[in-house]
This record gives C-alpha cells, structure tokens and sequence, in this order.
C-alpha cells in the first residue's frame, strides 16, 4: 500500500510539473520593450556621437543624435534624419542600411561599423517613433 501512495505522489507531481510547463508555452511570447537607455543610446554613443553629439567642432552634417528634435531638423543637405511620416524615407535608415561605401554610415572607415543587430535595433527605433521614455536625450 505504501508503494501505491509513493506512485500517486509521483504522477501528482509530474502532473503538475506538465501543466506548469504547458501553462508558460502558451503565454504571451513577445519580445520585451525596447529601451532607449539600454539598446539604442549605448550604439548612438560609440557608433555616432563622434560626428553627430554634442560636440559643436566635430559635428559634421548638421546632424546631433543626443537631441531628439534634432532628428526631425533639416540638415545642411535639406534632408532630414528622419522623416515623420515614412520610415522608410528616413535618411538615417537608408545610410545605416546602405552598402554605397559613399552614402553608408558610420563610413567604412569609422573603426566601429554597425553590427546587423545594431542596424535592426535602430531600424525598429525609428520605425516605432525614436520611442523615448525621456528627453534631452
């Protein structure tokens, strides 16, 4: 009798373990929130702010990337950084994205390129808004 109760014992907890089990798979899989602090201002900083932050004697383009008005602002080539209403005509978009050595950012040069990650981080960044939990950047 007692060799009965230890089997019941077994097949409870592995019935539970089971459910628990199939419970978590179906839950909500989505990815987490993008967070500016975390994914997108640490690639700004080390692949962009040399020639796009707040230095005003290295900045090149007219371009800032640690303002967020900046990003909407005309730049010396009458374009913007991005465009408020198609992310796909976003000039940031199209030079991150690009592989024209000529039009591609950072330039092949630059001794830290964009990583595939990088470049598709900021492509969902700017495709979600530049969502940014604060500013001035």
């Amino acid at each position: 009798m007692l060799l009965g109760w230890k089997n019941k014992k077994i097949g409870l907890a592995l019935s539970v373990a089971y459910l628990s089990v199939a419970w978590y798979s179906c839950q909500d899989a989505s990815p987490p929130a993008m967070s500016y602090l975390q994914d997108i201002q640490p690639i700004l900083a080390t692949k962009c702010y040399a020639c796009h932050g707040p230095d005003e004697a290295k900045r090149e383009a007219g371009l800032r990337l640690d303002l967020r008005e900046s990003f909407f602002e005309k730049l010396e080539s009458g374009k913007t950084a991005v465009s408020s209403i198609r992310f796909s005509d976003s000039e940031l978009i199209k030079r991150i994205n690009s592989t024209d050595p000529e039009y591609q950012m950072p330039p092949p040069d630059f001794s830290k390129p964009l990583t595939t990650e990088e470049i598709q981080l900021l492509d969902q960044w700017v495709a979600d808004g530049l969502a940014l939990s604060l500013i001035h950047i």
